[in-house]
């Protein structure tokens, strides 16, 4: 036996993977002297470990060899191949693994043995091989595990992707599945390179490829006939179910030097998919039904017939995973399967031939309809936050039954059904957007469905239509739902439509429709024995009741709310009503009393990943750091409010968002901007139908006031006016600049701090009218503030100057013209 480095030379250059070099080479150093990459076919394992051995050539003093098991068709045949690349003899008097043996027992060599998943049956041959060579080192490739004594499994994961929505398009192109392409792409078109322009383009391309080094590679070779936005759009032109995947006809042409079933990433599949058992091969094409990956309780209701005594279908999934062809991971403590989205478009071609599809639809249809409308059901109580957790993991799979149950008019009825029982997930989940476009598309079925759950979609569209500003429509919606609902004597959907009669009313500002329609709907769950209900309908009240500005009522409703909820177990709605106590708190300008409620719920909206829920408490969180002068503090609450909103499309929390975001620019002094933010929020209400209500200025009107002050008559209305022609993005942009940004952006230097010693603009206003001579009490009056709240104004006002008394802050205001 030679002492030489026996490898094939790689024509292309290596990209990333080094800390995968690393980490196998720290493994042997450890004293591991088996190490088998697996994987499944095309992630590069074969490359990367030819890669390892070229750079560890030098440590291995008695060479490294490369033995490709790919041309061979039996077992028999491994310790044959092994010794025609050591060049060992067989002697004729032993067997050929001890010639091995003994050519091999003292040496320092490295054996990169390539492609073990057809000859598994071999492996007990290389324990034997390596028990009798102690200094022998084995790297293995194989896409399933070796299952011997002494070995570690090392799994080779496809290339790193771009994260979606990468603030720069060159951030995408450090990850390395951007950087195999652009060196592939640029050996078949001169001069290609990624640029800003077609970064994220390319990152995308290589996300919908999962990362895949061989499907990479074949992409990226036909940019000689096409550029990459045209790539893009073919392989996302999904087709589903029906013909050859867009993904699989791109992959069809790799280098002729390549083993055959690696020239095609087909190839490469279907290499694994024929060393599966019969069953094994079933359950493979059946799972390609699930979309976004299926937990265990799904397989079993999917493929249940699989699941026999002597090969259960647990057995059957590890088989699976074992291959590559599936990935397991733990969520909550049960197992989660997914497949690569090449492989399973693979699957799913097989699932087309085999015949099955329409079964196995039938049956992911049942599963999932069963969950849904399991989840719905634990909406009130305190298992609502897992289930939410459980929808939104399977939200692709719920898509899939959205878009099968729209197909054909006889699946009107399972459309509907969805429509009902995903409003609370798409609700509390934010997906308003996504709800409004699946109702309108289940309504304008014409399939046959009971008139009370066509009564209960139509709210459901009304709910989501409310929760986007549409207020008109969502009306007509309501006004349909209750008519159906009242045509067959249905008083739970009744109810229903009364209640969001009653909030749409509210949020139109018409506090008299939506007193009457709560306190009928509160009539309904008295006699239907509904404590959920009435609880719900007293915070509805409240909240009402709030915007009159009569807290003390508003106050009761809402602590009934709260302490029957808490009896309930209900999250959601105990972190609603503490939402409500904290905006009655800051009407009544008791900063101290709303920040615990607005903080404890936030963090049950946290913990429910409610992002409405989470934005309006940031927003209240916003406002008292503001009245406290904390603008720092305010402006990272009310940036995180709005950014929450804009996901939504939350047109009314926006509007909202927009005016104290112009409250804080004018505590800032950056007047112009205060205005233009304002102009904006009032073109928005308008848009919407949802004019500011008397009640609701007192908390903006004393800046706004000081804005106009301060600003010229003209110059205010012009640069309102200017805010109100911006469209909504526009808006948005300009909102999220800081304030000295924004100033800057405009072609204008940020104004210097106008007033003296630090004071804020509502310290101001509290200075100058007790230098007039008003009381604490008629100060409170005057600006709308609790006594307590002026007085906490002028120990701060006092602080600042460094006085102690009225008549030294009187002199300070009088000298600085501040009166």
């Amino acid at each position: 036996m030679e002492s030489v480095a026996r490898l094939p030379l790689p024509l292309s250059s290596f990209i990333g993977r080094q800390t995968e070099i690393e980490s196998v080479h720290q493994l042997l150093c450890s004293g591991v002297r088996l190490v088998t990459l697996t994987g499944p076919g095309g992630v590069g394992k074969t490359r990367l470990a030819l890669e390892f051995t070229a750079q560890n050539a030098n440590a291995f003093v008695d060479g490294v060899f490369f033995v490709s098991l790919q041309a061979l068709t039996e077992p028999e045949q491994v310790l044959e191949e092994v010794a025609s690349v050591l060049r060992v003899r067989e002697s004729g008097t032993r067997s050929l693994l001890e010639d091995l043996c003994d050519a091999l027992a003292d040496k320092h060599a490295l054996l990169c043995i390539d492609n073990w998943e057809h000859v598994l049956d071999a492996a007990p041959q290389l324990a034997d091989l390596l028990a009798a060579c102690r200094w022998l080192h084995v790297i293995a490739t194989s896409r399933e595990a070796l299952r011997l004594q002494g070995e570690h499994e090392y799994p080779v994961h496809a290339l790193s992707v771009p994260v979606r929505d990468e603030q720069h398009p060159l951030d995408a192109a450090q990850a390395e599945a951007v950087k195999l392409f652009s060196a592939r792409a640029s050996a078949v078109k001169l001069g290609f390179e990624v640029n800003e322009s077609n970064a994220l383009v390319i990152g995308e391309i290589c996300t919908l490829l999962d990362g895949l080094p061989l499907a990479i590679e074949l992409v990226a070779a036909l940019l000689r006939l096409f550029s990459p936005q045209a790539l893009l759009a073919r392989l996302q032109n999904s087709s589903g179910f029906v013909g050859r995947s867009p993904v699989m006809q791109l992959l069809v042409g790799g280098s002729r030097d390549l083993p055959v079933r690696q020239q095609t990433l087909r190839a490469a599949i279907a290499w694994s998919y024929n060393l599966l058992d019969t069953k094994e091969q079933r359950l493979f094409r059946l799972l390609a039904i699930f979309a976004g990956g299926c937990e265990l309780e799904a397989v079993e209701a999917v493929c249940g017939d699989l699941d026999t005594a002597s090969r259960p279908i647990l057995d059957l999934l590890i088989a699976l995973v074992d291959q590559n062809l599936l990935r397991a991971r733990e969520v909550d403590g049960e197992p989660r399967f997914a497949m690569l989205r090449t492989i399973q478009e693979y699957a799913a071609e097989q699932l087309v031939g085999s015949g099955e599809l329409h079964d196995v639809q039938q049956r992911h249809a049942q599963h999932y309809l069963d969950l849904v409308e399991r989840g719905d059901a634990a909406g009130h109580g305190p298992h609502q936050a897992p289930w939410q957790a459980r929808m939104e993991r399977n939200h692709d799979n719920l898509r899939a039954l959205l878009t099968w149950s729209l197909a054909q008019p006889e699946r009107a009825s399972i459309a509907y059904r969805l429509g009902e029982a995903l409003w609370r997930f798409w609700s509390h989940r934010g997906h308003w957007a996504e709800a409004r476009q699946w109702l309108t598309r289940i309504l304008a079925l014409e399939g046959s469905v009971p008139s009370v759950l066509k009564a209960k979609v139509l709210r459901n569209a009304g709910i989501f239509a409310t929760q986007q500003g549409d207020f008109d429509l969502a009306e007509q919606y309501f006004v349909r739902s209750l008519s159906v609902a009242r045509s067959v004597e249905d008083k739970i959907a009744t109810r229903n439509a009364l209640n969001a009669l009653g909030t749409n009313a509210y949020l139109k500002h018409d506090p008299a429709t939506a007193i009457a329609h709560f306190q009928a709907s509160l009539v309904l769950d008295r006699e239907l024995g509904d404590q959920w209900g009435i609880a719900k309908r007293l915070n509805g009240i409240g909240n009402v009741l709030l915007k009159q500005r009569d807290f003390d009522s508003a106050l009761a409703h809402v602590q009934q709310s709260l302490a029957k909820m808490r009896e309930l177990g209900d999250a959601m709605e105990i972190a609603e009503c503490l939402l409500t106590l904290g905006e009655i708190a800051l009407g009544k300008d008791d900063d101290g009393e709303a920040h615990p409620y607005l903080t404890e719920c936030r963090t049950l909206f946290n913990d429910l990943q409610d992002p409405w829920g989470v934005a309006a408490a940031n927003h209240g969180l916003g406002l008292i750091a503001l009245r406290r002068g904390k603008l720092a503090q305010a402006q990272t609450l009310f940036a995180d409010s709005l950014q929450g909103r804009k996901a939504l499309g939350d047109k009314l929390g926006i509007a909202e968002s927009l005016e104290a975001m112009a409250c804080l620019a004018a505590a800032h002094s950056s007047l112009e901007r205060a205005a233009r933010l304002w102009g904006a929020a009032t073109a928005l209400r308008s848009a919407i139908s949802a004019s500011l209500m008397d009640s609701e200025r007192f908390g903006f009107d004393p800046y706004v006031k000081a804005v106009r002050t301060r600003l010229r008559e003209r110059q205010f209305d012009a640069a309102a006016n200017a805010g109100a022609a911006m469209s909504l993005d526009q808006a948005l942009r300009f909102a999220a600049e800081p304030p000295d940004a924004a100033e800057q952006s405009a072609g204008r230097k940020p104004p210097r701090r106008a007033y003296p010693a630090g004071l804020s603009v509502r310290e101001v206003e509290v200075l100058a009218l007790v230098a007039q001579g008003l009381t604490d009490g008629e100060v409170a009056e005057r600006l709308v503030l609790s006594i307590r709240t002026v007085n906490a104004h002028l120990t701060s006002i006092y602080n600042k100057l460094g006085v102690n008394s009225r008549v030294a802050a009187t002199r300070f205001a009088i000298d600085e013209k501040l009166v």
